[in-house]
């Protein structure tokens, strides 16, 4: 039997949740030092710290590209009088049924955007 001593004792890592990793980026940006003489003054590796950051980089660049809640504003419009074949075509179809008939362009990068980020 091990006498207990740091080398025989078995730590587990954990990954710290979204928000202990958003706390520990607000304090060292808060704190306007270093990373590593911050996390050097706080006993944590420097690897703990890169990997909040990412982690906390990733979701600000998602929130900023996504519209706020996630909701893109949309404008319900009558069908058009056009005949069919001049009918705008673009249809965005989602799983569950979800169909999106006759956008433009822009809001329907909008609305791609907005399901790609819903699902990461």
């Amino acid at each position: 039997m091990g006498t207990g001593t740091p080398a025989e004792v078995s730590q587990t890592r954990r990954r710290c949740s979204f928000d202990e990793a958003q706390a520990l980026v607000g304090q060292w940006r808060a704190s306007g030092e270093g990373k590593e003489s911050w996390c050097r003054a706080r006993g944590l590796k420097r690897s703990t710290l890169w990997s909040c950051l990412k982690r906390v980089a990733h979701a600000e660049r998602v929130a900023s590209s996504v519209p706020a809640a996630g909701f893109i504003a949309m404008e319900a419009r009558a069908p058009s009088p056009e005949p069919a074949a001049t009918a705008p075509s673009l249809v965005v179809e989602v799983a569950g049924g979800l169909r999106i008939i006759g956008l433009d362009v822009t809001r329907a990068v909008a609305v791609v955007q907005a399901l790609r980020a819903s699902m990461s």
